[in-house]
């Protein structure tokens, strides 16, 4: 009477029992550890033919040589092992079968060994999550301590779920967990993923290797309470510098402010990467504020450049404004002498071209004083002259070279006043380029006569005294 197992080894579609033919030689010796099972066992093939016999050597070589099938052990009709690929309770099967020396091979048997491993899911229950093989927390500090967060695993198949979607379903709350953690505890409104270079599945989507990094937020994004939903890896800069090209004393020049901004959008939240900007240009604006401590300014330049294919933008601008509350932004005082020193020359013909007669007449100076400024603020003509009076006093208390006694008398004015109104809309400031001429000549009054009067005129001819 033949001896039958209850013991049946299945492998894809080939089965080892008693039915089937190929009988299990000893002991199924199994192990199985947190990331894998393996299963060794041997079994023996037989023919009645030639033919038949190479027919299942052929067949059971070929069985174990297929990678990723189901595996289940069962006796008794109770299973004992379950890989099973598709129900991810084990997957990933890497068989290898020996045909060794053995005493039981013969011309219609031979004796195979098989040892197959496979992957199990991390679903033991101690895991942080379901499906977590392994995971990795690397924190790194930049030279001011803001912090710089990695965090890498394994994530595995688990129930019905492929690798890929078991780490989209826990991978919020994992990282939720490890950023509440005692010592590293950054709140979500402090933090931003800012990459994720890692999510790899395998060959059958049974495992996935990830990594994800988030950097600590320590100023805010576009106004929001530091995380903007949009918003991905934001860097803005601002630059204030002044510059003295040269000034009469008393201006002060405004400063200039450059921003730089750049930043990335979620395409998860939107792609209209325009009106994105639109949303936030008023606190880059702020910023540049901020940055002059509140003083008045008006935006000079804005040039915004979006990257469609990246979802990503960058913004440059600049903006004049004041440090100090001066009035005076720009200054130039230009004082000069026209002096004509009176000689008169005749000239004479005595065969030599370059002879005259000589003798001196009247001496005419003439002071220019140029005031070239602008100013903040609105300003006609004629009040450009209240601007021009301290240049016009100080230039008339000094008396030309060789020459004193007399005094400064203006004989012409010419006061320019052109008004602007710089900035972009919405930042502007008014301003007055003034340009004031003033020309005074210097005069000794006779002694002991003042002005005098024209002399009266008759039938058109001054009439002589």
């Amino acid at each position: 009477m033949a001896l039958t197992r209850e013991i049946i080894v299945t492998y894809g579609a080939y089965a080892i029992s008693t039915a089937t033919g190929r009988k299990l030689d000893g002991k199924v010796q199994s192990s199985r550890s947190h990331t894998t099972g393996t299963c060794e066992f041997s079994f023996y093939v037989f023919g009645a033919t030639a033919v038949a016999f190479a027919a299942e050597c052929v067949a059971a070589e070929a069985a174990f040589r297929i990678p990723h099938a189901t595996f289940t052990v069962t006796q008794g009709g109770s299973t004992l092992i379950a890989a099973s690929h598709a129900a991810n309770t084990g997957f990933d099967a890497d068989p290898e079968i020996v045909k060794a020396d053995d005493v039981g091979d013969s011309g219609r048997s031979r004796r195979y060994t098989v040892r197959l491993e496979y992957g199990l899911p991390a679903n033991t229950g101690a895991e942080q999550q379901v499906g977590i093989r392994e995971v990795a927390v690397d924190v790194s500090y930049e030279p001011t301590r803001r912090r710089i967060v990695t965090i890498s695993g394994v994530v595995t198949a688990a129930g019905t779920n492929s690798a890929r979607e078991q780490y989209e379903d826990i991978i919020d709350a994992l990282e939720t967990a490890i950023f509440a953690a005692g010592d590293l505890d950054i709140a979500s409104t402090a933090r931003e993923l800012v990459g994720e270079p890692t999510a790899r599945s395998d060959t059958e989507n049974k495992i996935c290797e990830f990594s994800r990094t988030w950097e600590e937020l320590i100023f805010s994004q576009a106004g929001s309470s530091l995380n903007d939903s949009g918003i991905v890896q934001q860097r803005l800069s601002i630059s204030r510098r002044k510059e003295a090209p040269g000034d009469t004393p008393t201006a002060q020049r405004l400063a200039i402010i450059d921003l730089s901004y750049e930043a990335w959008v979620d395409v998860d939240v939107t792609t209209d990467i325009r009106a994105k900007y639109t949303a936030i240009r008023g606190w880059l604006i702020t910023q540049i504020d901020t940055t002059l401590e509140g003083t008045n300014f008006y935006l000079e330049s804005e040039e915004f450049e979006p990257y469609y294919d990246e979802n990503r933008f960058t913004v440059n601008m600049t903006a004049k404004g004041q440090l100090a509350g001066t009035a005076i932004l720009e200054q130039r005082i230009t004082v000069d002498d026209d002096d004509a020193k009176g000689w008169e020359i005749v000239p004479t013909w005595s065969g030599d071209a370059l002879t005259a007669y000589t003798y001196q007449g009247p001496r005419i100076i003439i002071r220019s004083v140029t005031h070239m400024l602008r100013v903040k603020g609105t300003y006609d003509n004629v009040a450009a002259l209240s601007f021009a009076k301290a240049a016009i006093g100080e230039a008339s208390g000094r008396a030309p070279d060789s020459a004193g006694g007399g005094d400064w008398i203006i004989i012409r004015q010419r006061p320019q006043a052109t008004k602007l109104t710089v900035g972009l809309a919405g930042n502007t400031m008014d301003l007055t380029e003034i340009n004031v001429v003033t020309q005074m000549r210097y005069v000794k009054k006779e002694a002991g006569g003042g002005n005098i009067s024209p002399p009266p005129v008759v039938r058109g001819v001054p009439v002589s005294y």
